[in-house]
């Protein structure tokens, strides 16, 4: 009679190790070399102070309610309408923009939004949900 062998069937994971390692090592020789200035994120410098509350932001404040409805800065709009309106905004609130959507926005209002202010060249553009 011939003799039956039991196959090995347990997973080998030293491969998996050597690989994990590598990467490990990888890793700890790059991540010293990233470069966090190419983010072009403005962190607030040590001296300075919180705004006073009694001084109003510069920002251009957006609404995009559950309605479907447009405001800019509490007076309602269309899309037409802000896209006119945002270059002469933008250069006088030069802070950016606050957009406030509500959850039931569809996404296509909010990237309409979202392009008008690119057209009219608005930095810092901060998106906010409405309760």
């Amino acid at each position: 009679m011939a003799k039956v062998s039991k196959t090995f069937s347990d997973i080998n994971i030293t491969p998996l190790t050597d690989i994990f390692l590598v990467l490990l090592i990888i890793m700890m020789v790059v991540a010293p070399m990233l470069d966090t200035k190419a983010l072009g994120l403005k962190l607030p410098e040590l001296g300075q102070t919180a705004a006073a509350p009694d001084d109003e932001p510069q920002l251009i404040q957006i609404a995009l309610t559950e309605a479907n409805t447009i405001s800019l800065d509490g007076s309602p709009t269309t899309l037409a309408g802000l896209a006119q309106a945002l270059p002469a905004l933008a250069k006088a609130k030069t802070e950016g923009a606050l957009v406030s959507v509500a959850p039931t926005v569809p996404h296509g209002t909010l990237a309409a939004v979202l392009d008008a202010l690119q057209q009219a060249q608005v930095s810092g553009v901060a998106l906010q949900p409405l309760p």
